[in-house]
């Protein structure tokens, strides 16, 4: 199982966060839990720490979660987002999936099996999709390099023809 993760809840309800906090300690994982009880409060805290997980309420005092995970993906920041909401149904997810949240957890069944499920898939999707880009990086660089030794080499033979 993963262990020593960053999570960041984004909830303003004091009891589903208390309710949340119980399940996740009882994962068989090592992590450093904070909890921002608004989504100003959590934007803040996304913008200024990394974070291995974010869970999001989709309702939120003030705004939803869908407008603020379309903030979170506008500002760049690469965390995968986990939705969690007591209003579950199959088009808010959708909606929540297309605009880059990594999962979707209806509250009623917010369990330890299911959470446990949940963070570990998302943090190998998320350690995948970070492998991918580094190889992507090295592949354009390579590409870069052949090219540049392909004009060099090209050069020499024009110039003794």
């Amino acid at each position: 199982m993963v262990s020593d993760l960053k999570i960041l809840l984004i909830e303003d309800d004091k009891v589903d966060a208390r309710n949340f906090e119980r399940v996740l300690s009882n994962i068989n994982i090592l992590f450093n839990f904070k909890h921002c009880p608004s989504a100003e409060e959590g934007l803040e805290e996304i913008k200024g720490s990394k974070y291995d997980l974010v869970f999001l309420d989709n309702h939120l005092r003030g705004t939803n979660g869908l407008e603020l995970l379309k903030l979170i993906r506008s500002l760049g920041i690469d965390v995968p987002v986990i939705v969690i909401t007591s209003y579950a149904d199959a088009n808010t997810a959708v909606e929540f999936i297309r605009s880059g949240a990594s999962d979707y957890i209806p509250k009623s069944i917010l369990n330890t099996e299911g959470l446990s499920h949940c963070i570990s898939n998302c943090v190998r999707v998320s350690e995948l999709e970070r492998k991918k880009k580094e190889t992507e990086i090295r592949l354009k660089k390579s590409r870069r390099s052949v090219r540049v030794y392909y004009f060099k080499y090209t050069n020499y033979f024009i110039c003794f023809r």
